[in-house]
Parts: structure tokens; sequence; C-alpha cells
């Protein structure tokens, strides 16, 4: 079938983006033939792929419209999976999204990104309607299943819990190789990665450092990735200038290194594979999923992380470490604890690791696959048994009764031949068609371009027929007198 996707696409760059980019290939790695690509863009100027066919400026309404008639008219598309996130659509709390639902005639599957427990009433009829508008609505953690369910209103039946996809683990190569190549043979090593910006809490680490480094001067703190490009869009890079003054500060310039770029996923499994510890001090409960979290959790890393609801999902049951949210004295704590303990490190990770074994990319393609043609293959096969009724008899015809039945189509289809041509003869003779022959040059005379198919309305005759007709009627009064006939 063809399984269009709705979302942000690189070299747009954005978590969305990188996630919607992976997902396509799974699916695609899945059996599916053509998963075309949607793509809501800021900037006219992105330099898109072949695989995506509509791009839509993400606050031109009119652009929504069109992607839904585009989609609509594509026979090479029978379901669509949106990637929704609030921030990417245009709109009141991203409304514009729910013009484009409204107008479509094919399935749709929601993945909801965010769900935000506590909702202002704009976002809570936002994601209401989205919700109504999709056949299925996929969440990337259990925690944002009970919250569609509480705070949105939503069937159970219509929700999906489907976890976020990552690279599968590598054994190429081993954490001493990877630490050497960078340097880093005798340090403990802490990552935190991901597109930069104030609600990532990084601030929070580095206030924490000068007491680990006291007890631990071999300890290293990577700060991976680019400034988010709304962020910079908006506030410049003020937000990574604050951490870089907060690192001078308190003087942490040989602990701290920034890689302020984004990275290739080459680059950055290289840098989880390197680390001992990563860290997530977010600052917002609502989030409910982190792309950067499960990779570390599915290459076996220790897990320190604040308490949001995906990270206090993840790291349940012994797999990993929370402090409360702008909690250093607590972060410090743990960390000192984490640097020193080489085993309980070891531990969390293999914990982790093992609780996330099925989470790879190939494995999540599958499920979306899977859970899309198995819907559609079901409505199509009552879609066949409504436009093939089985037989009220279970019996065939008697070969008798079969040919009167044809013999009666056959005469029927001869009757409704004779009418339509006796219909055609009366609507000749009563004006509606002019008539061959000589009638027909009269009307050519008197000004009629192609007289054969000139029509009226029945009862009405048209001037250039009624002047016609006169010239046809006296021209055969004059043969008349000529030939000695009274008229």
């Amino acid at each position: 079938m063809g399984i269009a996707i709705i979302s942000s696409y690189p070299p747009r760059r954005c978590g969305i983006a990188e996630f919607t980019y992976d997902l396509r290939h799974a699916i695609l790695s899945s059996g599916e033939s053509e998963v075309p690509i949607i793509a809501l863009t800021r900037d006219k100027a992105d330099n898109y792929g072949s695989e995506v066919v509509f791009s839509v400026q993400q606050d031109r309404l009119e652009d929504y419209i069109q992607a839904a008639e585009f989609i609509n008219r594509a026979p090479n598309i029978q379901a669509v999976s949106l990637q929704h996130e609030f921030g990417l659509f245009g709109g009141i709390f991203g409304n514009y999204i729910v013009e484009l639902l409204s107008r479509l005639r094919k399935p749709v599957y929601t993945t909801f990104h965010t769900v935000i427990n506590d909702p202002p009433e704009a976002l809570s009829q936002t994601a209401i309607a989205i919700g109504n508008y999709s056949r299925r609505v996929i969440t990337l953690s259990q925690s944002g299943i009970r919250f569609l369910q509480s705070t949105y209103n939503m069937p159970e039946s219509k929700l999906v819990h489907i976890p976020l996809g990552v690279a599968a683990a590598s054994e190429e190569q081993q954490q001493a190789t990877v630490k050497q190549k960078l340097g880093l043979a005798n340090y403990t090593v802490a990552v935190t990665f991901g597109l930069i910006s104030p609600n990532k809490g990084i601030e929070t680490v580095l206030n924490s450092l000068p007491e680990v480094i006291k007890h631990s001067p071999q300890f290293m703190y990577y700060i991976l990735g680019a400034t988010h490009p709304e962020e910079r869009r908006h506030h410049g890079e003020d937000y990574r200038n604050q951490l870089i003054e907060i690192v001078q500060t308190h003087g942490l310039e040989n602990n701290v290194r920034f890689i302020p770029y984004f990275l290739s996923n080459e680059e950055l499994l290289e840098y989880i594979m390197a680390c001992d510890i990563y860290i997530t001090p977010y600052l917002y409960k609502e989030q409910i999923s982190s792309a950067t979290l499960t990779l570390a959790a599915h290459q076996g890393k220790a897990l320190l992380s604040s308490p949001y609801y995906y990270a206090e999902e993840l790291l349940s049951d012994g797999c990993g470490m929370l402090f409360p949210f702008h909690d250093v004295p607590a972060l410090t704590k743990q960390l000192n604890e984490l640097i020193r303990n080489d085993d309980l490190r070891n531990q969390l990770g293999q914990a982790v690791k093992n609780k996330t074994a099925s989470y790879t990319w190939p494995q999540v393609g599958r499920t979306y696959y899977e859970m899309i043609i198995n819907d559609n293959l079901h409505d199509y096969q009552a879609l066949l048994d409504s436009l093939n009724p089985q037989p009220a008899l279970s019996s065939p015809a008697p070969p008798l009764q079969a040919a009167r039945l044809s013999r009666r189509l056959r005469r029927r289809a001869r009757l409704k031949r004779r009418r339509g041509w006796r219909r055609r003869k009366r609507v000749a003779r009563d004006g509606i068609r002019v008539l061959a022959g000589k009638r027909r040059k009269a009307a050519k005379l008197a000004g009629s371009r192609r007289a054969s198919k000139l029509r009226v309305r029945p009862g009405k005759i048209s001037g250039r027929l009624r002047k016609a007709r006169k010239i046809s009627g006296l021209r055969r009064s004059a043969r008349a007198r000529k030939a000695g006939v009274a008229v």
C-alpha cells in the first residue's frame, strides 16, 4: 500500500525530523514499497530528497489544505502517519494541522511526541480534535496513554504504545578503544546530548561539578549538540554563552567540553560508547519521550536523570538514578557515587540494556507497518464483502430459469434501443434538433454555423429556426405554384 508520513524531515534539524528519517527507513525495510514524506518546513530553500513529495510552510494555512487535497488524489497513498509535536505546526497550539486532517479521506495514525497532563483549553481542544480524526493514536510511553485517557478522554481501544526506536548496539568497538581514540583513556566520562535550549537544564550539572571534581579530578563532562534552531532564531546563542560563563566562573575549562554542532549518527554513537554516565537534567515534568536517553539505555550506560515522566518510567525497577529538578546537592551526591562505584554503573547499565533490547528501529518499524497493514486489510475485506454480498439461495438457479432471465434481459435491451430511436425521431420532429437535408441548408442560410447541433428546449423554437422554416415553406409554395398546384 503506500504509507505517507507528515512530519519535519532532514535537512531540517530537530528531533522529530531525525525520528521520521529513521522511521521511514524502518518501514521500508519491513516490506513497504513506498513511504513518501509530506514535510513541514520553515524555509523554502530546504533541499529535500526525492522522497519528499509535498512541503508545507509551517505558518501558511493554505498549504495544509493543499496538502490534504494532494494526499486524497495520490493513488499511491493509502494511509498517513502523522508525527505530532505542538511546536511543529502553525496556528494556535498547532491547530492548522486540524484543517488538514478534517479534509483527509484516508486513515490517519498519529504519534504524539508530547502529551501535556494539565493543558490550556485551546491546546486540549487541538489534541482532542487530532485524536478524533485519527484511527489510532500512538504514544512513546505508558504515561502518555494514561494522560490521553484521563485528560483528553480518548478511548483505550484507540491508543497504542510503541517505544522509541534506536540504532542497534554496536559490538564492533569496545569502550576502551573509543576512549583511547578520543584521548579519554584515564577519565570517567559523562555526556548530555541534544539540541541545546534552556529547558535542557544543563546549568544544574555544571553547578554540581566543582564538588565532584574535588573528589574526582579525572572527570570529563561533554555537552554535545548545536543550539536548537528555534532557540537560535529568537535568542541567538544566549543560552550557550550563559553555560560557558558558568564554566569559566567555576574554573571548569579542563573538565567540560562543548561540541557545538549537529553530530552525525556515527559521531553520536562514538561519544555514547565512550561515556560511563549519561545525564538528562531536563527541567519539565511533562516530557514523555527522550530519544537520547533511550539510545544511551540501549547501549547499556548508567543513567542519571531528573524525574520527568519518561525518565521515571524507563529508569524504574533499578534501571537508573533520579534526582529532583534543579537539585544541585542531590545530583552532586549521585554523581560522586556513580564515579566511585564501577560495579553500580555496570549493574544499572545492564539492567536498562535488557529493558530496551527490543527498541531497535527494525522492530519498531515492523510494529508500525503491521499495525497499519492489519487495520487496512480488515477494512478492505469488509469493503469487498459489502460489494459482493453472498446470494440468498444456497443453490444456483435452475438452467431454465436462467435462460428465461437471459431472454428477458435481451428483450429489455431491445426495447430500450427502440425507445431511444423513437425519442430521437420525435425530438427532431418537434424542432429540438434540426432535420437533415433541405431544412439544414435553409438553417445554414439563416446564419447557423452548425445547424446539426442546434438545440432548443421543447415548446420553444429559436428565431433562426423559425426563419428557416419560413424560408423552406416559401420555397415549397413557389415550386407548387410553378407546377400548377393550389396551395
